[in-house]
């Protein structure tokens, strides 16, 4: 695996699965790193190494380590750092549940209740149907494009509740 992909990957994990929420801070590395040793004590990691995990420079963590890491975020998986249908399929599990607004890690989310609840909206219902037609390639593409968008209505989200505060300051 590349430097760039495990990097890419664990940033993600960072960046989707928060302590407080979607729109909350981010996991320090080293709180990542003291769970991961509190949980696993015969793992040797701590925030420099994230750090140089997260940045590409160090690319070769042991397989304990990843176990922590998808601990700490909720896989089932390690093979998502290592795998590139694996990470598919995780990414598309983020979307999905990142759609429906739900902020708990992947692994906790209740995946048929989510899916009941998704299926309800017949946009939703409609989209899966027509992607049961693609090939795995195309729905990566279409996670991507639903990720991007996703993005913008956060960054949107972001931008008017610090104009709503300006105007409250303004006041």
């Amino acid at each position: 695996m590349s430097n760039s992909r495990l990097a890419v990957r664990v940033e993600r994990l960072f960046d989707v699965i928060r302590p407080e929420g979607r729109n909350g801070r981010m996991y320090t590395n080293e709180e990542v790193a003291a769970a991961i040793r509190a949980s696993q004590p015969s793992v040797r990691v701590g925030g420099a190494y994230l750090s140089a995990i997260r940045k590409g420079t160090k690319s070769n963590p042991s397989r304990e380590l990843l176990v922590g890491l998808a601990d700490f975020f909720g896989l089932r998986k390690i093979s998502y750092f290592v795998d590139e249908l694996t990470a598919e399929q995780v990414e598309a599990e983020i979307t999905f549940a990142r759609a429906l607004g739900d902020s708990k890690p992947i692994g906790q989310v209740d995946a048929e209740a989510t899916l009941a609840q998704a299926l309800e909206n017949h946009g939703v219902r409609m989209l899966a149907m027509r992607a049961l037609a693609l090939s795995p390639q195309r729905i990566a593409e279409v996670t991507k494009i639903v990720n991007d968008i996703l993005n913008e209505d956060q960054s949107d989200d972001d931008d008017h509740g610090r104009a709503g505060e300006q105007d409250e300051a303004d006041a």
